[in-house]
């Protein structure tokens, strides 16, 4: 074997090595991947009737606005800040009740004051 001959499976047996180890890091990576992907659950007759009649986007347009619509939903849904708009929204003692309008004399609810003209 001559000198360029052990050059040559000295490069095979780098490149061998590397591509070995690169291809486990690649594989643990994806390993990784998978498991933080969150699961999302459907309602199964319900997914299956929207993705049956919902139909598909036509522009390019529609397909953004449709991702930036999901990814803001899905944003708030898993904020801290969601349950917080809960809080205020459905709990008993909220201070958004007490923002709500006074309801006078037969349930009818005003939120400008009665004018009196002087003549």
């Amino acid at each position: 074997m001559t000198l360029f001959g052990f050059f040559l499976a000295g490069l095979f047996k780098d490149t061998a090595i590397s591509a070995f180890l690169l291809n486990r890091r690649r594989r643990r990576q994806e390993d990784e991947n998978l498991r933080q992907w969150t699961k999302r659950t459907e309602i199964p007759v319900l997914g299956w009737y929207l993705a049956k009649h919902g139909g598909y986007p036509s522009t390019p347009f529609e397909r953004v606005r449709g991702r930036a619509i999901v990814t803001a939903a899905r944003w708030l849904v898993n904020s801290k800040t969601f349950e917080h708009l809960l809080g205020y929204a459905l709990n008993k003692n909220s201070e958004m009740k007490r923002l709500k309008p006074k309801v006078g004399k037969a349930g009818v609810s005003r939120s400008w004051p009665r004018i009196e003209l002087v003549s």
